[in-house]
């Protein structure tokens, strides 16, 4: 998708410009830093273990770009037989490198609330979200 970093940075634009979010407070990832480790990894080291962030502060996530519909792995309690995943920069069904599966995502978010409340928005902008 080629709109996905320029909604990105309009977006850090107006966090930055308009409501006066400190660009420190902003981790963004892009392109090829927006690997399926980065974007999990983000959420313990950015967010989860960050002591900048204290409990019921506002925290937004916001995700521009692939979504898609895959088969639930075997095993899965999956109500359907397909699930929705985002689709990292190194996703390649082909060389089995998974999406973030809706599962997982919503693991990494509960996670959050534990650690800093449930002062959370998320902000999908992709297919199947």
């Amino acid at each position: 998708l080629h709109g996905c970093g320029n909604d990105a940075e309009d977006f850090i634009r107006l966090l930055v410009d308009d409501l006066g979010v400190p660009q420190g407070h902003i981790m963004a990832l892009f392109n090829e830093g927006a690997t399926r480790s980065s974007i999990i990894n983000s959420f313990k080291d950015h967010l989860w273990w960050n002591p900048d962030i204290k409990r019921g502060d506002a925290l937004l996530l916001y995700y521009s770009g692939h979504g898609a519909s895959a088969a639930a792995p075997e095993g899965w309690a999956a109500e359907r037989k397909q699930i929705e995943i985002l689709c990292p920069h190194d996703y390649d069904p082909k060389r089995d490198v998974h999406g973030i599966p809706d599962y997982t995502l919503d693991a990494l978010i509960q996670t959050l609330k534990d650690y800093k409340g449930d002062n959370i928005i998320a902000i999908l902008d992709c297919c199947h979200s």
